[in-house]
């Protein structure tokens, strides 16, 4: 099955995403260097973060993408093993080529590359931040 090869970018000004699949689409460029531009006013470059799909979906169908931080569950399990940030690693391991990973907020657990399982996307790197997920996760007090 081919890979489904999407991105957004956050725009670092108005601290939203753009798409370009999005209405906006005639608006916006991404060069093959991953230079996000907005062809309507000129800006792009450092105002934007561009981020890639991870091929994946939530639990509740919704797209999965790269800096999306997510509660997840293994595949068998009836317990969240905690919270984490969706990321590519490239330097995984010597033997496996880089692939999408899933970097917890606990260090006790710290990159998993099995995605199987329940994932529930809880926001993003941008509008979180890893406090505010360490913070929710004591709240919850059932991980670890």
């Amino acid at each position: 099955m081919a890979r489904k090869i999407r991105f957004r970018a956050w725009d670092v000004l108005e601290k939203r995403f753009s798409s370009l699949e999005d209405k906006y689409q005639g608006h916006y460029s991404m060069s093959l260097a991953g230079r996000f531009t907005n062809l309507q006013n000129g800006s792009g470059g450092d105002e934007y973060v561009v981020q890639e799909f991870a091929d994946v979906v939530d639990s509740d169908g919704k797209d999965v993408y790269e800096g999306d931080i997510v509660k997840f569950t293994p595949a068998g399990c009836s317990n969240p093993l905690g919270y984490a940030e969706i990321v590519w690693e490239s330097n995984l391991n010597a033997v496996k080529s880089p692939q999408w990973c899933l970097r917890f907020v606990s260090p006790n657990i710290g990159l998993i590359s099995d995605l199987r399982g329940k994932m529930e996307i809880v926001g993003n790197i941008f509008e979180y931040g890893f406090e505010k997920i360490k913070n929710l996760q004591k709240q919850e007090g059932n991980f670890e």
